[in-house]
């Protein structure tokens, strides 16, 4: 069941006008089946970014205007019972997936995409993630079409007032696709890797190897009760 979290503490006596409104943004937690149980991949934030410079985190970023866009919707199944808000949030997830790690959480005629599928699409992930060519454009070009059922809502976060930068994040839960390598963008992030949620919290608290935000903590903690995908 999704959760919704939201830290106030140290608000009191806040002047309404010095709260800055959160940025919409959505991440996934792209999830499989390993040796030893459930792995995420994450990815390490370069420390060129402003953003979470340096973390560790789960594939993702800002909602822009256009992932809630009609055209988006035309190439989207199981998502007609979503609203703008919602819709946008899912769209993107999947976008930025794309982007940082190259994988797509979509389908051509009906069936998921294969690594030598995606290897010619490998050049667009820059290009959409800078805005060169919509998403909408590359799905329709390319004859992909999203399938939100693939994806599961898990926890919604919200930065405290007391931050000059805020965001609003839905967390999102998806399988990765069986025939789909990920990899990281050398941009945004440099690193990424497949683990076990509890032994990227350990190697964060014993060994300082990770920096972790409060928020990937938690949703870490919550994905290490599960077992596997399913």
């Amino acid at each position: 069941m999704i959760q919704t979290m939201e830290a106030r503490g140290m608000d009191a006596g806040m002047d309404p006008s010095d709260i800055s409104a959160p940025l919409l943004s959505a991440t996934v937690l792209l999830l499989r089946d390993g040796a030893r149980g459930l792995e995420v991949f994450m990815v390490e934030r370069s420390g060129r970014v402003g953003a979470f410079a340096g973390a560790m985190v789960f594939p993702g970023g800002k909602v822009a205007p256009e992932d809630s866009s009609a055209e988006l919707r035309a190439l989207a199944d199981n998502g007609g019972d979503l609203d703008d808000a919602a819709f946008g949030f899912a769209v993107s997830s999947v976008r930025e997936a794309f982007e940082e790690c190259g994988v797509l959480l979509a389908h051509r005629d009906g069936a998921t995409l294969t690594d030598a599928e995606l290897a010619p699409l490998a050049g667009f992930r820059d290009a959409i993630g800078r805005n060169r060519i919509p998403f909408a454009r590359f799905l329709a070009d390319h004859g992909l079409r999203l399938d939100m059922a693939g994806l599961a809502p898990f926890s919604r976060w919200v930065t405290p007032v007391f931050r000059p930068k805020r965001f609003d994040t839905m967390f999102f839960l998806a399988a990765v696709p069986p025939d789909q390598t990920l990899s990281h963008d050398g941009s945004e992030t440099v690193h990424g890797l497949w683990t076990r949620p509890q032994d990227v919290i350990d190697a964060a608290d014993r060994d300082r190897k990770y920096s972790l935000y409060f928020a990937t903590r938690l949703n870490l903690m919550d994905l290490a009760l599960s077992g596997t995908v399913a």
